[in-house]
């Protein structure tokens, strides 16, 4: 393989029990660089997306890294589905073999189902979590596998975005007690 796309996804900071923004940055684009050095391709594209706010922590804590390689700094996207498909493009456009998506090792599981619901072709697609998660806990993140759990991923999956931050934590309660219930 010869061309190669790494596209570090965005963090606004703003996720309740998130840690801040430049510990979370930090940690992702650290990652994209370790892991672009020891990749073998010819050409590599990093993708930054994320808006001024990622574009100006680029450039003034990774200086050397920035003028080491080849850039395309994009504006915000709506979500993490609006970032694949950009990436997608991107990758598309440049005839990339290889599209890489880096983010927090919570997040890359979200990337990893929009990149598999992709006619992809011939471009191969992966992630590269990061070393850190993005939740000040440091919880690490959990995998439900539908061959497992099938109907429990389901009803999770399907109500999942229709919950509101501020009814989390009463959700959980309920279900930690539907949990117990079927525990003893």
């Amino acid at each position: 393989m010869s061309k190669a796309v790494i596209g570090v996804h965005a963090y606004d900071g703003k996720v309740t029990g998130g840690k801040d923004f430049k510990h979370v940055m930090h940690d992702r684009l650290s990652k994209t660089f370790e892991f672009a050095s020891k990749t073998g391709f010819e050409s590599i594209q990093i993708v930054v997306m994320g808006g001024e706010r990622v574009h100006s922590f680029l450039k003034s804590n990774f200086a050397e890294e920035f003028e080491e390689h080849s850039f395309l700094l994009t504006g915000d996207h709506k979500d993490t589905k609006s970032e694949v498909d950009f990436l997608f493009k991107k990758s598309r456009i440049l005839d990339a073999d290889i599209c890489y998506s880096v983010s927090s090792k919570d997040h890359v599981s979200r990337i990893v189902e929009y990149w598999a619901k992709k006619d992809r072709g011939e471009l191969d697609a992966a992630v590269v979590p990061s070393d850190e998660t993005y939740s000040k806990s440091g919880e690490e993140p959990v995998v439900v596998e539908p061959a497992v759990f099938e109907e429990l991923r389901h009803v999770i999956a399907e109500n999942l975005g229709d919950i509101q931050e501020d009814q989390v934590g009463e959700i959980a309660e309920d279900i930690e007690k539907v949990f117990k219930k079927y525990k003893n």
